[in-house]
């Protein structure tokens, strides 16, 4: 038996079912080490299942991705939150890179593979910075008189959905285009439901952010003490048309039930959006999964389509994750 190095990130474990002409309980296993050293050695697996569960099924953001995606994984448990984003990259962005080698996007990627990879980074990134300042504002508190960190939350998290819509047309008008016969990924009846509730927090964020004077208000004097914001059920999102600040102020002194503390409100609103995200990126990875296993897809990350690039490589056989 080969002997194997656990120190390489990328080492593989392939257990292939010796073929039995013996009584059954005589039968045994041949386990052969197998290391992925360079992307080359990856090309000899034309099947995406193998290639799932050899290689890319195993990379994470924590340990595999550049440093915005690590430390988002590990300081804020991204790898779980966005666990389908993770999943998403590991299918359609990873293959796109050099990895093992390096983890830069290879040079000769489709542009439509690029800006997708690009885009997707993005909604990650503005989460990871967005939570970034709820932590800051969890050990300071919220600083008067522009609250700027809370207004950040907000600005990321809305753009966070924005680039999802970016990255949404990419998918189903760009890069489908490329595999003939591929249905929506989003249809029709579908995206308008989600894009209903991606409205919402989007509309509320523009509410509080997009203001010559944001909409705070407070238990006795400006500025002393948390602020206030109208709650996000007592917004109409249809007309994009908000009751005044004047309408708010007065409402507010009467009956504060419908207002809430603004670091709640970014809260709130970034723990939705990354839900909301989340859910999104589960249909888009499971909707393009049949992609995975077609030439036309294949070809956009320039990968060759030769059976067999290295001789040594083995034809088959799955990953084993109990010790050899």
């Amino acid at each position: 038996m080969r002997s194997h190095d656990l120190s390489k990130p990328f080492a593989i474990f392939i257990r292939i079912q010796v073929e039995c002409v013996q009584p059954l309980h005589l039968c045994t296993e041949e386990v052969i080490v197998y290391k992925i050293n360079t992307k080359r050695e990856l090309y000899a697996f034309q099947d995406w299942k193998l290639l799932k569960e050899m290689f890319y099924g195993r990379l994470t953001f924590a340990d595999h991705g550049e440093a915005h995606e690590s430390r988002g994984a590990i300081e804020h448990n991204l790898g779980e939150r966005l666990g389908n984003l993770q999943e998403f990259w590991r299918c359609h962005v990873a293959p796109a890179t050099n990895r093992p080698d390096n983890i830069d996007l290879s040079d000769d990627i489709h542009p439509f593979i690029s800006r997708m990879a690009e885009t997707s980074y993005e909604v990650y990134c503005n989460i990871v910075d967005a939570l970034d300042e709820m932590r800051e504002i969890a050990k300071e508190g919220m600083i008067p008189p522009r609250y700027v960190r809370c207004l950040n939350v907000l600005r990321y998290s809305g753009d966070a959905l924005q680039l999802f819509d970016e990255l949404r047309k990419i998918i189903d008008i760009d890069i489908r285009r490329k595999v003939p016969g591929s249905p929506k990924v989003f249809a029709s009846d579908d995206w308008n439901q989600r894009k209903a509730s991606k409205n919402q927090l989007q509309c509320y964020r523009h509410m509080l952010v997009h203001h010559g004077r944001p909409w705070f208000f407070f238990h006795g004097r400006e500025h002393e003490g948390s602020p206030y914001v109208l709650r996000r059920e007592h917004c109409k999102f249809e007309s994009r048309k908000s009751p005044t600040w004047s309408r708010q102020k007065d409402s507010f002194k009467t009956n504060d039930a419908g207002f809430q503390q603004l670091d709640a409100a970014c809260k709130d609103i970034l723990d939705d959006s990354i839900e909301w995200l989340n859910c999104s990126y589960e249909h888009i990875t499971t909707a393009m999964e049949p992609w995975l296993d077609t030439k036309d897809y294949r070809s956009l990350w320039r990968w060759p389509i030769a059976h067999l690039i290295s001789e040594e490589a083995p034809q088959g056989g799955v990953y084993a994750q109990d010790e050899v």
